[in-house]
């Protein structure tokens, strides 16, 4: 997922609630205007603040503060993650937090995903270990799929830990989990090296590296490495064969997406039309994204994100869509139950529709960071307010989130 980082620590009075598994807390105080950093979407939601503390909300809830395992805020957060799994059971959640920038997880932990050496599952924040001893630490960025977890540290080395079955860890091997944080490796049994940016969709993961090649691991036959009609995994990080020169990668479930020279191209699961190329042929070749009027998806391109069935985009900082719109997750308001196959809203089959708020208003040149999961999706204004849409939401229409005192996020 793509982010804006900042951070400021601040100490936060709280008590203590649950959301899900998410742990939380009520606070007292907070940050106000255009205080959001980093925020991610599954099948809730969590956003960072400007002062280091972490919030979450459920669809169409209200924001409350993530909780550590000995009863305090989570502070000095730097990034946090969600995956998109929770109507599977297997739901978690990561951050990057503390001065050491430690890998903190907290929700399902069947596979070790949570990474505290252990299999039980945790409803407030827990530190990851790494092999070799000690704690995971310098950690730049995480990444979540179904069951399993990845990071890149500082020194630009991928760990993974969680579930194994098909590859998912890239450690060369087949055993079924592993509860602390492993180093990726190539075929060849070399650590995979030099990697800028990891995404991850259900089962696997991708890291692009420093010379715009994308290596992934995981699932062979979902059409993200490869297209193969019966079982096959790819247990240690391989170079994609159609990927590289990539300036930008996104992922998210069945999907991945890349700018190359300014053009978007997505490639994976297309049973809904999400790849926008007038078809719903899977295929692991980047195919160019379209709009309705069959030109290509270029140019001002911003952010992209990917929900289960569908793909957003910002591009000249207003959101277009395409795939399924179950739950109005695609966004264009008129509740239509179906798929499409254009960058459209996927209300007509000829034309797109911009985002429409609760009070009928469009969003155009407002969208700065735009997050997607499993039945909606969420992005934060120019202005600093978060909005979010789909399942659960007022008419399943763009609302704006708010904290459990009934004050806005970003206000």
């Amino acid at each position: 997922m793509h982010h804006i980082r900042s951070v400021v620590l601040m100490l936060i009075i709280c008590s203590v609630v649950f959301v899900g598994n998410a742990p939380v807390a009520q606070a007292t105080t907070r940050a106000t205007t255009r205080d959001v950093v980093d925020m991610t979407v599954g099948n809730d939601a969590c956003a960072v603040l400007r002062n280091g503390t972490a919030w979450c909300w459920d669809n169409g809830g209200t924001a409350t503060q993530v909780m550590t395992n000995i009863g305090l805020p989570l502070t000095n957060v730097k990034a946090i993650e969600e995956n998109d799994y929770k109507s599977y059971g297997y739901r978690h959640t990561c951050a990057i937090a503390g001065t050491a920038k430690n890998a903190w997880c907290w929700g399902e932990n069947r596979y070790g995903q949570l990474g505290d050496q252990s299999y039980t599952d945790r409803t407030s924040a827990v530190v990851v270990y790494k092999s070799g001893g000690g704690l995971l630490t310098n950690i730049t960025q995480i990444s979540l799929g179904h069951t399993h977890t990845c990071g890149i540290d500082t020194s630009r080395q991928v760990w993974c830990w969680g579930e194994n079955d098909e590859g998912q860890l890239g450690i060369n091997s087949t055993v079924e989990s592993v509860t602390i944080a492993t180093k990726v490796r190539t075929a060849s049994g070399g650590i995979l090296r030099n990697a800028k940016n990891i995404v991850s969709t259900y089962n696997n993961t991708c890291a692009h590296l420093t010379n715009n090649q994308v290596w992934c691991w995981g699932d062979g036959y979902t059409c993200i490495i490869s297209c193969y009609e019966y079982y096959y995994n790819y247990t240690a990080a391989t170079k994609h064969p159609y990927a590289n020169g990539s300036q930008t990668i996104y992922a998210g479930y069945g999907n991945m997406c890349a700018l190359k020279s300014g053009y978007l191209q997505c490639w994976g699961d297309n049973s809904s039309g999400q790849l926008a190329n007038w078809s719903t042929t899977s295929t692991n070749y980047p195919t160019y994204a379209q709009l309705g009027n069959g030109q290509y998806m270029q140019g001002g391109i911003t952010d992209v994100s990917i929900g289960d069935g569908f793909i957003c985009a910002v591009r000249s900082t207003m959101v277009y869509c395409a795939g399924s719109n179950y739950y109005n997750r695609s966004g264009s308001g008129l509740n239509w139950y179906g798929d499409c196959d254009y960058w459209s809203g996927c209300a007509n089959q000829h034309a797109y529709l911009p985002l429409r708020t609760v009070e009928g208003q469009d969003i155009v040149n407002n969208v700065v960071n735009l997050e997607s999961g499993r039945y909606s999706s969420c992005f934060v204004a120019r202005n600093g307010s978060v909005w979010c849409w789909g399942y659960g939401w007022t008419d399943q229409k763009p609302t704006r989130v708010k904290y459990a005192d009934g004050t806005y996020m970003g206000s």
